[in-house]
C-alpha cells in the first residue's frame, strides 16, 4: 500500500517544480478527482487508502498539468455559477468573469415572462444553461459551430435537464440569423482576443481552441458582425449582452451606437474591470426622429436663453437640464447613430437642420461646443 501523505507531497512537488502558482490547491483538486470528495480530509486524518493504480493515475495527471495542460481539462469538469460543466480539449473553459454576463442578463429579463433567449458562440453552454436553471420559465437556443465544443454543449444540456435547444451553426451566418425573430435576449461571449493577445497567451490558455479566442486583429470582428446581423432577430426593446475584454468597452459601445441600439451600459466584474456591455434594440426609427427633433429644440431654447438673458442661465433649471441633454447626446455618441441613419436615408426630410446631413451635424456640434465655451457661468466638457 502506497503512503498517501508521501504521494500527496510528491504531487505538490511536481506542480511546484513546474511553477504552478497554487500547487497545493491544484494538488487537492487532483486528489479529489481520483479519490473522491473529502479526500483531503481523509488524507490528513490518515484514512485515505491508496493503491498502485490510483497512485499511477494521479501522478500521470500531475505530469500533464506540469506540461501546461489546463487543470479543468485534466479533471474533465469545472464549476460555473455553482453548477458543474463538462469540459475538455476543444471547448473554452468557463470562467468566473463570465458570471458577470449571466448576472447582467438575468437582471435584464427579470420582468419578462417566459423569455426567449439565444446564446451565440455557446461552447459548454454555461451561459444559457445557467440562465435556464435560474429562470425555469425561460426557453433558450445555444448556437455552436465546432464539433468538439458542440458535443460538450449537448452533454451539459442533458446533464442539467434544462430547456436549451442546441444548434450546430455559424453565429456569423446571415441565413442562421434570419431564422430567429422576436427574441427577448441575445447573449454572447465571442472570441475577442487581438492578434497581439494571441502572441502572449499563458501556457494553459494555448491548449484552448483558437477559434474560441481570436477575434481578428483588433478583437472586435464578432462584435461588429453580431450587432449588425442579429439586430433584426430581437423584438422591439429586446436586449443584446456581450462579454468583452477589459480594454474594449468604448469600442463595443461605439459599435452598438452605430448599429442603432439604445440604453447602452458597461458593467464591471468583481475586480471592478469592465466586463459586460449590454444594450437595447431601438423600438423604431420614430424614436430616432423624436430624439433628433428634441436635440434641435433644446439647442434653440438654450441659444435663445443665452441671447436674451445670459446672466439668468445659471439659475434657470430648465435651461440647465437642456444643456445637460445636449452634453449627454454628444458624450454617449448617439449623434453617431443618428448620422448613420441619415446617411442610409432612414430619417424623414422634415428636420430643421437638414436631417443631420454631414454639414448640418458638424454645425450642430459646433454650436453646442461654442455654447459651452462662450460663457463664464459653467463648464461643460462636450468634445
Amino acid at each position: 500500500m502506497v503512503n498517501s501523505l508521501n504521494l500527496f507531497k510528491e504531487v505538490v512537488n511536481i506542480l511546484k517544480n513546474a511553477e504552478i502558482d497554487d500547487a497545493d490547491f491544484e494538488a487537492r483538486i487532483l486528489l479529489e478527482c481520483v479519490f473522491g470528495e473529502n479526500a483531503h480530509i481523509k488524507l490528513i486524518t490518515d484514512r485515505l487508502e491508496v493503491n498502485e493504480t490510483s497512485c499511477e493515475r494521479i501522478i500521470q495527471m500531475a505530469n500533464r498539468r506540469a506540461l501546461g495542460e489546463p487543470l479543468q481539462y485534466i479533471i474533465g469538469e469545472w464549476e460555473f455559477y455553482g453548477l458543474s460543466f463538462k469540459v475538455g480539449e476543444g471547448v473554452l473553459i468557463p470562467r468566473q468573469d463570465t458570471e458577470t454576463l449571466v448576472e447582467t442578463s438575468l437582471k435584464l429579463i427579470k420582468d419578462i415572462e417566459s423569455p426567449k433567449i439565444l446564446d451565440l458562440c455557446s461552447g459548454t453552454g454555461c451561459i444559457p444553461i445557467t440562465m435556464c436553471v435560474k429562470r425555469t420559465d425561460a426557453y433558450a437556443t445555444a448556437i455552436e459551430l465546432y464539433d468538439k465544443a458542440y458535443s460538450y454543449l449537448c452533454e451539459n444540456i442533458s446533464i442539467h435537464g434544462v430547456s436549451v435547444k442546441p444548434l450546430k451553426a455559424d453565429a456569423l451566418d446571415p441565413q442562421t440569423a434570419g431564422e430567429f425573430n422576436e427574441l427577448d435576449l441575445i447573449t454572447a461571449n465571442p472570441p475577442y482576443l487581438t492578434k497581439e493577445d494571441m502572441l502572449n497567451l499563458q501556457q494553459e490558455v494555448k491548449h484552448e481552441p483558437e477559434t474560441a479566442l481570436f477575434g481578428d486583429d483588433d478583437g472586435l470582428h464578432y462584435y461588429r458582425e453580431i450587432a449588425r446581423l442579429w439586430k433584426p432577430s430581437l423584438k422591439n426593446g429586446g436586449y443584446l449582452a456581450f462579454e468583452i475584454g477589459i480594454t474594449q468597452a468604448d469600442d463595443v459601445c461605439e459599435i452598438l451606437i452605430i448599429n442603432g441600439y439604445k440604453n447602452i451600459r458597461v458593467i464591471n466584474d468583481l475586480t471592478n474591470r469592465p466586463r459586460v456591455v449590454a444594450a437595447q434594440k431601438l423600438v423604431n426609427i420614430g424614436e430616432t426622429v423624436a430624439r433628433v427633433k428634441r436635440m434641435e429644440q433644446c439647442l434653440d431654447d438654450v441659444l435663445s436663453a443665452m441671447n436674451n438673458c445670459p446672466r439668468q442661465v445659471p439659475q434657470d433649471k430648465a435651461v440647465q437640464e437642456k444643456i445637460k441633454e445636449l452634453a449627454d447626446y454628444i458624450r454617449t455618441g448617439l449623434w453617431m447613430h443618428d448620422y448613420e441613419c441619415d446617411e442610409k436615408g432612414l430619417l424623414p426630410k422634415d428636420l430643421k437642420r437638414g436631417v443631420l446631413s454631414q454639414d448640418a451635424l458638424y454645425n450642430l456640434l459646433c454650436e453646442i461646443d461654442e455654447l459651452a465655451k462662450s460663457t463664464d457661468f459653467w463648464t461643460v466638457d462636450l468634445l
